[in-house]
């Protein structure tokens, strides 16, 4: 994923890759501090939460202590679980066919993609103790109706990011959403963040995307912020582009506009369990182009405070920001990365970051879900 981690691969471990395609407050919290930026580069290690104004292309900042202190007033247990099932539109979607143009880009952002696959850079997965998984079988299955439910909840999504710190370059490239509130769309993080640290400019939502046609879309004219954790920029190279910690790969695309009546959206969980099973649907690059939605079947294996890890559920490239999500349509997390072996052949076994109480509460204390 365009070089965002400088770390040397290890033979003969497992190793992990990110996914992304090769590429007036409503809270009782105070403000901690507010940057004004076209690059988000937030070092303040006081911060745990942060908020992004896309017009005012403001950041604002939230502290541990300004968190808690909100949880303690509300008295909100540590695992948190959230629905917004009432909100379901009761038949699916109507679809819409994508213009020659758009799915032109999609092609391109393919092309882009497979160009930079010799620029992936491998670091080693130290947040889980687990063993790695040593199933290579390709699981993944064609969803044929996308726009059925629950598979309308997941958007496609298309992205152009900078490849240059001067901003004359860029790229387009695929990744994976799904909604989650009223007007919320989950993803990873580095999906809305290029290698400099710019959040993108070019950002666009197909929900219920299917070859040619999709649900409902939404556009960066859509989009009035971003939720995110400010710790996922660990540092700075010289070269302008950042070091990441994938433990705060995940972030929130905020629609100015409510989008669940016609997408629907997933319930939110923090209650994880070992040998929980899950399954997960998005975009992979590697099947058809990226063109359409595949799904998989596995069970947790191990977790974090931060990170969730799954066996037998086989991704690739395409698939960041897919959802992991139970029989019941609640989503425990995020899917961020695949494990590949010491070969560096992608193996039935990915991970992501978890959904956790506190971030549950903001979301539902700032009116999202």
């Amino acid at each position: 994923m365009k070089n965002k981690i400088k770390s040397s691969f290890v033979l003969l471990m497992a190793v992990v890759m990110s996914l992304m395609l090769f590429q007036t407050d409503s809270l009782a919290a105070k403000v901690t501090s507010k940057t004004k930026a076209e690059n988000v580069t937030s070092n303040n290690s006081d911060a745990v939460l942060a908020y992004y104004d896309v017009e005012s292309k403001t950041e604002t900042l939230y502290t541990a202590n300004e968190l808690q202190n909100m949880l303690n007033k509300r008295n909100v247990a540590k695992n948190t679980t959230i629905s917004s099932k009432s909100q379901m539109p009761e038949k699916k979607s109507n679809t819409k066919k994508l213009s020659t143009k758009e799915i032109s880009d999609f092609a391109k952002a393919k092309a882009d993609t497979m160009n930079e696959t010799s620029n992936e850079v491998a670091y080693t997965q130290n947040t889980l103790t687990s063993s790695a998984s040593t199933n290579t079988n390709d699981g993944r299955t064609l969803v044929n109706d996308a726009s059925s439910d629950p598979y309308y909840r997941i958007a496609k999504l298309y992205f152009t990011q900078y490849t240059s710190q001067d901003k004359s370059t860029s790229s387009g490239y695929i990744g994976t959403g799904f909604a989650v509130g009223k007007n919320l769309c989950a993803t990873a993080r580095h999906c809305i963040t290029d290698s400099y640290g710019n959040f993108d400019t070019n950002f666009k939502a197909y929900y219920g995307y299917n070859g040619s046609n999709n649900t409902y879309t939404n556009l960066f004219t859509d989009v009035s912020g971003y939720v995110y954790y400010p710790q996922y920029i660990a540092s700075t190279n010289d070269d302008g582009t950042i070091n990441v910690n994938t433990d705060y790969d995940i972030a929130f695309v905020i629609w100015n506009n409510e989008t669940v009546s016609l997408t629907g959206c997933f319930g939110m969980s923090s209650t994880i369990s070992t040998g929980m099973s899950l399954r997960t649907a998005g975009y992979p690059g590697d099947l058809n182009g990226g063109l359409r939605m595949y799904e998989d079947y596995g069970t947790v294996t191990s977790y974090t405070n931060l990170r969730m890890n799954c066996d037998d559920i086989y991704a690739f490239g395409g698939q960041s920001g897919s959802p992991y999500f139970d029989s019941n349509y609640y989503a425990y997390g995020i899917m961020t990365n695949t494990t590949v072996d010491s070969l560096g052949n992608v193996i039935g076994n990915s991970s992501g970051r978890r959904f956790d109480g506190t971030l549950i509460q903001w979301l539902i204390d700032a009116g999202y879900v």
